[in-house]
């Protein structure tokens, strides 16, 4: 399987229903992951942390472990094998991990989506959970986590890396997760990139005031 094909079956919520689908090799992995690190720098922030291709690799194999325990939502399918995940050996206090994990593991909210109302994803539940405490900046916007979960997230890695930071930041207003600002660090953070916008902003519409200047009203012709 491709990597590409692994995280468009994920955005798609497509359901694993054939073991043709259930190939765990991931053909040119190291090159797909050194591509998309690449993609993001472009298309994101600066000041990104470095790419650590372990983290990445590890936590691309993770999530596909979690994507084929899947249930298909037929009721005669039963419940599904519990995933065989590894523990992270990585550095979980380093920036570095947070975002090479992030490659892939920011889809981890569309396999928590896939979940939702199907019983017998009860057990597969558990990994998901874990992953999303573990990993701040990739479960932004998964919704039904405990009090108990959200105040476990520990979002220091990610704050202290100001690429990441604005990152972390611009997801927690893109989905209106309100949540993640009980951590009054990370609500700091946040009023901080609003006001940024807001400056932004401002600078934009004072070159193009033009564009904001009450128009004179045209008197209608007798």
């Amino acid at each position: 399987m491709e990597l590409t094909a692994f995280l468009h079956a994920l955005q798609t919520r497509r359901v694993v229903t054939t073991e043709t689908h259930r190939d765990v090799a991931f053909s040119g992995l190291d090159q797909s992951l050194r591509e998309l690190d690449q993609m993001v720098r472009i298309n994101g922030h600066a000041e990104l942390p470095e790419f650590h291709l372990a983290a990445a690799c590890w936590a691309t194999e993770e999530l596909h472990a979690v994507w084929l325990a899947l249930p298909h939502p037929a009721p005669e399918s039963g419940a599904p094998p519990a995933p065989r995940l590894t523990p992270c050996a990585l550095d979980r206090a380093a920036p570095s991990t947070h975002y090479s994990v992030d490659l892939t593991m920011r889809h981890l909210r569309h396999l928590w989506q896939q979940t939702q109302g199907i019983a017998s994803a009860a057990p597969l539940l558990d990994a998901l959970r874990a992953m999303a405490t573990a990993w701040p900046l990739s479960s932004v916007g998964i919704k039904g986590l405990s009090d108990e979960e959200i105040a476990a997230m520990d979002a220091t890695p990610v704050l202290a890396n100001a690429g990441l930071r604005r990152m972390y930041v611009d997801r927690i207003l893109r989905l209106r997760d309100e949540t993640r600002t009980r951590d009054p660090a990370v609500a700091a953070a946040v009023a901080t990139g609003i006001e940024e916008h807001r400056d932004f902003a401002r600078s934009v519409l004072a070159v193009h005031d033009d564009l904001i200047k009450p128009r004179t009203r045209k008197e209608p012709k007798e």
